[in-house]
């Protein structure tokens, strides 16, 4: 029995479709197909806390501490920079490679009833399976500091390890 012929059409366009992708998977190389990005996310657990932090210089103004937040950080280079609001531009603060950082902290108790906890900051990355920078404070310490740098790139180096700041 003969094909229709506008099945034999459709089937000749899927054939042409995988081909074209074929010769796309050989011809481009998977590291430009699956570009990683330089990127992370701040996590900060700082309750009764008010807290700063700067990368490389920038303070990171949506960090104010008092409960748990997160900021997606993105390269100082990317090229959505230009296009980005200002109040969004300080989440472009990340280098490739060497990266420095500050925090500061204060407790501040809420009411008479305060229990401290412990002051918890995370920088993770989607392209590591490690985080890339943690830092704790206990919850009987009121206030501190700690300055320190990290690595980071778009691809997890090998045997990377956590840069723990103390």
């Amino acid at each position: 029995m003969k094909k229709p012929l506008y099945l034999r059409e459709h089937i000749d366009l899927l054939k042409i479709c995988f081909f074209s992708l074929a010769v796309i998977a050989v011809v481009i190389p998977p590291e430009v197909l699956m570009a990683q990005e330089l990127d992370a996310v701040l996590n900060t657990m700082a309750y009764d806390r008010e807290l700063i932090i700067k990368i490389n210089d920038i303070q990171l103004k949506n960090i104010t501490g008092g409960k748990s937040q997160s900021l997606h950080l993105f390269a100082a280079n990317a090229p959505e920079l230009k296009e980005a609001a200002p109040q969004y531009k300080e989440l472009f603060c990340l280098k490739e490679g060497e990266n420095t950082i500050e925090i500061s902290f204060l407790t501040k108790p809420k009411n008479k009833d305060f229990a401290p906890s412990p002051l918890t900051i995370r920088i993770e990355s989607g392209n590591y399976k490690v985080a890339v920078l943690q830092y704790e404070a206990a919850a009987e310490v009121n206030k501190g500091g700690v300055k320190g740098k990290f690595l980071i790139y778009s691809k997890e180096p090998k045997d990377f390890k956590t840069q723990i700041l103390k």
